[in-house]
């Protein structure tokens, strides 16, 4: 399967900026101010125009783009008025304000990319549009040219024959509830309401959708494909045989959008003109075509993006997590809530009670995500080596103290998670599309009809009502009850649509959840009976009147037109100030009060009108980077009050609750947590162990019983008090941190001294088994009264640790394997069988044998993948010639890392020179000998002696040369 490229790129506040004149150097800045951002069409072009080529698991560094962070205060309002007319300085080159995508956009974040390129990278990116002198609604301009950020994977399988088909809008009448912009009212009724039909979607026919799962590389065709033909086409494709179709119908050739008219035969895809974001600025789709294969075929980049496909029932999730907002919005007591929360109380309980098959299905679970790229890798890689441990002997692992403090981090982490509304129930997210038959009757021109009728839905294996979600929720009419039928147009075309939402073109359901479209939006689907029959239909008003529970619906979107600018630095740069104030965050919290205060009565609807307001607002704001307009709150509507399971949970403070909400159904679940966390959870008790048995299955006595470690013990020694010291520094600020901000900093303290002590503790010796057992020594025996972590060796000798216990393995292993939904009808009922979160398990017991070896070697193989071709910045020192001619040979050879000795202050001290043709030509610098990086930890270049490097030269000075090492190979 196709894997995602990573790349890797400076991301700033932008005070950093103003404090240092607005001019940054590398030397001054750490591994923390870089971020990780996913392939796509930027990345790709720079690595093109550069001539570079991407390294799999390396850092893959741009140091043309970066990003910053910009926050709504006065400074940094100034700040972007100074960087619209000089741009800003790193590395003494220049940089200027480059595209933003919308979600860029609501997080405040402007990218800058090197002057030099600024003017190639927007011919690229707009296929040379931006020169147009036309008036444009800048927002969505700058929405569209950050599409070029999106992330996907790219394939050459780019469809050569399209239909861009004429957008359909359809008047629905319907009973809708809004807020009148112009009447300062709410308003409820019967509405009509103007819809685009197919609002980002498509069809493609069966055989492209073959060649695309190809390139991905994947053994399944995905029915969808969510698009980026760049530049301005981004949507969702479904597959669909539209040829066999329109052949039943003695339909041949359909026409497009600007009247050419096309063979369907010919055809690869037939795509709704809301997927060609840009089609204004175009006379036709040849145009569009030209262009592309003008500017991209010279740089081999004719190809199209894929950033989601569809996945189906099988491999999808069977269960999934909810979240406060969709149980906030049903009608479920706190009761109901600790009901549904029982099947993940009962997984927790069973893992604390120390089941190893389902100890050994949860840590799997956790090391299974060892390979994704996300904020809590350190916790992923140790339960990747935590799920080997117990794997190699579990009776014993299961019993070991930090296994278990571990495992209680997790379970911890979980039971947090149920506080908030987080917990498991039958479900998944799955993608939205309408009625593709519909589509194409109009596509052909004919009265379409469509395959579903007002109310009517359909995926394939699902029948009855379900019940939907879609984030983010307001109000309690976005919770959709639908109605799943089968019928034969779907039988005989839509089989294939597996954990695919088809919504019909009769209805607002689309609008009913917060305006969703089919571009790529999702929505959780669940047949838990509960959940369903919780759905708000009608509801009480603040007069005690019954009422339906109308969807909420913008009436006023359309009414007023967005101002259009000419492109340049001062449209951009008011584009950048309106979004400095992004107020989604706060919307939603205000819509928590009022909901959880009508929710502690028992009616989540009790201020409707003020909810409905809100969710106006919402949608607004969610489109203010694009329309430019917004919806003021009003004063009584303001209320920074949040319930007690939020406001302690989420936001860490435990004051300042929201007053007469106590029975509010969530304060209500959080709190049956809280005792049920006291009453079953013995954390103290649960973790005492035989701490002796563990320590002398991690320990290799003959290793500890030589010379070798008698010399090492004492150095050992001092670094686990001082390991010891730091690590009771850092949870004492832990403790204290509240923000998100403060959290991840926190996160990369960690990292940070975890890395450091396992790099100092490594350097002892090469034998890691004699390394682990005396950090065991150490940890279990020596010091078992005082350290209740045994954190030490996992965290230093984890190899060591592993090979060990390699040696005194089970034989005999009893292993959890998975089985399908067949294999469970065909079990034999004597086999034991588990269920977890969905999928099953049949206990077996074999002859198994462990290998740690291959496991080391793997993460291993993985970092050294990583530091190869990674850059380090050095000061060459020590020149054999003149700087100029020194430079002029690095940069244009390939160099040897040689070991070098040099006398300072009358003492022989161990160096590093670099060689060319057996020539030494430079040393480098004693203090760049080491490098810590986020990515990878400590890296010595002692490692690689005799080892090739490139050397990219950046400064000459008089008698130094500074410049970025690149290790080859």
């Amino acid at each position: 399967m196709l894997k995602r490229k990573q790349y890797t790129i400076y991301l700033f506040n932008l005070s950093d900026f103003a404090k240092s004149g607005y001019k940054l150097y590398s030397f001054d800045l750490s591994d923390n101010q870089k971020i990780k951002i996913a392939e796509n069409q930027v990345c790709e072009l720079i690595y093109k125009l550069t001539n570079r080529q991407y390294v799999e698991d390396s850092e893959n560094f741009i140091d043309e783009l970066f990003f910053v962070q910009a926050k709504n205060t006065k400074q940094d309002k100034e700040a972007l008025r100074y960087i619209a007319e000089n741009g800003l300085y790193l590395n003494d080159k220049k940089y200027v304000r480059f595209a933003r995508s919308s979600s860029m956009a609501r997080r405040g974040i402007i990218s800058l990319i090197r002057e030099d390129l600024y003017d190639t990278m927007m011919n690229l990116i707009t296929v040379g549009k931006w020169h147009m002198q036309d008036e444009v609604v800048i927002s969505k301009w700058e929405a569209y040219c950050g599409l070029a950020f999106s992330t996907c994977l790219f394939v050459d399988v780019v469809p050569e024959k399209i239909c861009i088909v004429p957008e359909h809008s359809k008047i629905i009448t319907d009973f809708i509830k809004s807020y009148d912009i112009s009447q300062d009212k709410i308003i409820e009724g019967q509405y009509p309401v103007k819809v685009t039909l197919h609002d980002g979607m498509g069809v493609h026919s069966p055989t492209w959708g073959t060649k695309v799962a190809k390139a991905l590389g994947l053994k399944e065709v995905p029915v969808a494909y969510q698009i980026r033909l760049f530049p301005f086409v981004k949507g969702m494709t479904f597959e669909f045989d539209f040829k066999t179709f329109y052949r039943e119908k003695g339909i041949k050739t359909i026409k497009d959008k600007w009247g050419k008219e096309w063979d369907i035969e010919e055809l690869d895809a037939i795509w709704s003109e809301t997927v060609f974001k840009g089609k204004s600025w175009f006379s036709s789709y040849d145009e569009f075509v030209k262009l592309r294969k003008k500017y991209y075929h010279p740089l081999g980049m004719y190809n199209i993006g894929i950033a989601k496909y569809s996945e189906t029932t099988e491999k999808a999730d069977k269960m999934t997590k909810t979240t406060y907002q969709y149980l906030q919005n049903l009608n479920l007591s706190g009761r109901d809530l600790i009901v549904l929360a029982s099947y993940t109380k009962n997984l927790v309980e069973k893992v604390y009670d120390g089941d190893p098959v389902y100890t050994k299905i949860f840590l799997g679970l956790l090391a299974d995500r060892f390979e994704d790229d996300a904020d809590d890798e350190n916790d992923r890689l140790m339960a990747s080596k935590v799920y080997q441990a117990i794997m190699l002997n579990s009776d014993v692992m299961m019993k070991d103290p930090y296994v278990k403090d571990f495992i209680k981090r997790q379970l911890q982490k979980t039971i947090n998670d149920m506080k908030l509304g987080r917990f498991y129930v039958s479900g998944r997210y799955s993608l939205v599309c309408q009625d593709p038959i519909y589509f194409l009757e109009y596509a052909a021109e004919l009265e379409p009809q469509g395959c579903l009728q007002k109310g009517e839905f359909f995926s394939a294996g699902v029948e009855g009502i379900r019940a939907t979600f879609r984030s983010p929720l307001i109000h309690s009419s976005e919770v959709g009850k639908l109605n799943f039928v089968n019928n034969e147009l779907t039988e005989k075309w839509l089989g294939r649509y597996d954990n695919i939402i088809v919504v019909n073109c009769y209805d607002l359901t689309l609008q009913k959840h917060g305006g969703a479209d089919t571009d790529g939006d999702t929505f959780f689907i669940t047949n838990d009976e509960k959940i369903i029959n919780a759905v708000i239909t009608e509801y009480k008003d603040e007069k005690g009147n019954i009422k339906q529970n109308y969807p909420v619906v913008d009436i006023n979107e359309g009414t007023e037109q967005p101002k259009k600018a000419k492109i340049s630095k001062e449209s951009s740069l008011q584009y950048d100030l309106l979004t400095l104030d992004n107020q989604i965050g706060k919307i939603t919290n205000y819509a928590t009060f009022w909901t959880t205060l009508g929710a502690a009565y028992g009616n989540p609807n009790q201020y409707d009108d003020k909810l409905v307001y809100l969710r106006i607002a919402q949608g607004m704001e969610i489109d203010y980077v694009k329309t430019g307009f917004r919806l003021a709150i009003k004063d009584d509507i303001k209320q920074t009050e949040k319930p007690y399971f939020l406001q302690r949970y989420k936001y860490n403070q435990n004051y300042g609750y929201q007053k007469r909400v106590w029975y509010a159904p969530l304060n209500v679940l959080c709190r049956d947590i809280e005792k049920w966390e006291q009453k079953t959870f013995v954390w103290d008790k649960w973790a005492k162990c035989n701490v002796d048995l563990s320590g002398r299955w991690l320990l290799n006595l003959d290793l500890l019983d030589t010379d070798e470690a008698q010399k090492i013990y004492p150095v050992m020694k001092d670094l686990y008090q001082q390991f010891k010291q730091e690590l009771s520094q850092l949870k004492l600020e832990s403790a204290n941190a509240k923000s998100e901000e403060e959290q991840d900093m926190l996160k990369k303290k960690y990292q940070y001294m975890f890395t450091k002590y396992e790099y100092l503790v490594n350097q002892l010796s090469d034998n890691k088994e004699l390394l682990s057992s005396i950090a065991v020594y150490l940890t279990y025996i020596e010091n078992k009264k005082y350290d209740k972590s045994y954190l030490f060796p996992w965290a230093c000798c984890w190899e060591g640790l592993l090979l060990t216990l390699q040696s005194k393995q089970d034989i005999t292993k009893e292993l959890p394997q998975r089985i399908n939904i067949k294999q469970l009808e065909e079990i034999k009922e004597n086999v034991e069988v588990v269920e977890f979160l969905g999928n099953y398990y049949q206990k077996i017991k074999l002859p198994y044998t462990q290998n740690a070896d291959k496991y080391i070697e793997k993460v291993k193989a993985k970092k050294q993948k990583k530091i190869a071709n990674k850059q380090f910045d050095v000061v060459l020192v020590a020149l054999t010639d003149n700087p100029e001619n020194v430079a002029n040979v690095l940069q244009n050879s390939e160099v040897v890392l040689k070991q070098n000795f040099y006398a300072s202050k009358g003492v022989l001290q161990k160096g590093i020179a670099l060689y060319h043709n057996e020539q030494k030509l430079a040393s480098i610098s004693p203090k760049n000998i080491l490098f810590y990086d986020e990515e990878v930890g400590f890296v010595d270049l002692n490692d690689y002696i005799d080892h090739k490097a490139k050397i990219s030269v950046e400064q000459i000075y008089a008698n130094s040369v500074k410049a970025k090492l690149q290790l080859v190979g």
